[in-house]
């Protein structure tokens, strides 16, 4: 009797571990299932569940689309400018000596012509022949605001061009500047986001 009492304690001691063993593996396999569907989650918003900054979409010089949010964890300096536009230009030249300063890792700039008449095309052959034939490396985004949303949205109160926004780390709207923008007074801005 004894021996069977024995038998019978192993087999319930077998049986207990067995189904404790299918109990822990079922939890696993919930925890598993339960954090792909959150990572998942995660990955839909872009890792940026909280993102509440503004957006917007433009298009690159080579056809493809890109936007605002694409930028975060940086400041941008949004540059909205025309081919015909003198002061815009000279826009560019303050530009090239800010993106000279500065960490491209800290700062992204893009400029985005507003006029819907000009082309990509026309856009890259501006650049070429204005800066580049001078030697200057231009190596920030350019692109176009084909629906004029950006414009709309951005433009200062008189409508003036060259006109300049920067945007936080977070993508909210900093600072406005409507007409020609010395690169010491972006610096000023600048600066004031990279120490907060």
């Amino acid at each position: 009797m004894n021996e069977t009492n024995r038998k019978r304690s192993s087999k319930k001691q077998s049986s207990y571990t067995s189904n404790l063993l299918l109990v822990v593996v079922f939890i696993l396999i919930i925890l598993l299932v339960v954090t792909a569907i959150y990572a998942s989650t995660i990955n839909q918003n872009d890792n940026k569940p909280n993102d509440t900054g503004d957006d917007f979409s433009f298009t690159q010089l080579d056809g493809s689309e890109d936007k605002l949010s694409n930028y975060r964890g940086k400041i941008v300096v949004l540059d909205m400018w025309t081919i015909w536009c003198g002061y815009c230009d000279d826009q560019i030249y303050e530009l090239i000596e800010i993106y000279d300063i500065y960490d491209p890792e800290d700062i992204e700039i893009l400029s985005i012509d507003v006029d819907q008449r000009e082309t990509a095309s026309d856009i890259q052959n501006f650049i070429d022949q204005t800066f580049e034939s001078q030697g200057y490396n231009i190596e920030w985004t350019f692109g176009l605001d084909h629906n004029g949303n950006i414009w709309e949205t951005y433009r200062g109160a008189q409508g003036g061009i060259p006109a300049l926004c920067i945007f936080d780390k977070n993508g909210n709207l900093y600072y406005q500047h409507e007409g020609l923008e010395r690169a010491s007074a972006l610096a000023e801005k600048i600066d004031e986001l990279l120490i907060s």
